[in-house]
């Protein structure tokens, strides 16, 4: 059983009360050959956000303990939404962990924000 919790299907456009940027990462290679991740707008949406774990996970990077928060974003159904994107919510980047369908209205997007 998954600990998130899904969106009512019959959800009221008040609980989508924030509008989030998701963005697609492109490769692009220099002439030196360097790959470099560029990011664009996929699309702009309205989306709901809940905070699913804060700051129990730990992941060891660089030499540093970062703490991450889970949070589950809940927005309407756009084609093309996979987990190599991300979502930018005001001046937060959140990584796209998973991407889940509960029906054909909605999708959640299960993200994590290293802190």
């Amino acid at each position: 059983m998954s600990k998130y919790k899904p969106l009512n299907t019959s959800a009221r456009a008040g609980q989508m009360d924030r509008r989030i940027t998701i963005e697609k990462a492109t490769v692009t290679q220099s002439t030196s050959g360097a790959e470099t991740i560029v990011w664009s707008t996929r699309a702009t949406v309205w989306a709901s956000k809940e905070v699913v774990q804060r700051g129990m996970s730990q992941s060891l990077e660089a030499d540093q303990i970062l703490s991450i928060t889970e949070y589950l974003f809940t927005i309407r159904d756009l084609d093309g939404v996979n987990a190599k994107d991300r979502i930018l919510d005001g001046t937060v980047y959140y990584d796209i962990m998973n991407v889940k369908r509960p029906n054909r209205r909605f999708i959640e997007l299960q993200t994590a924000e290293l802190v």
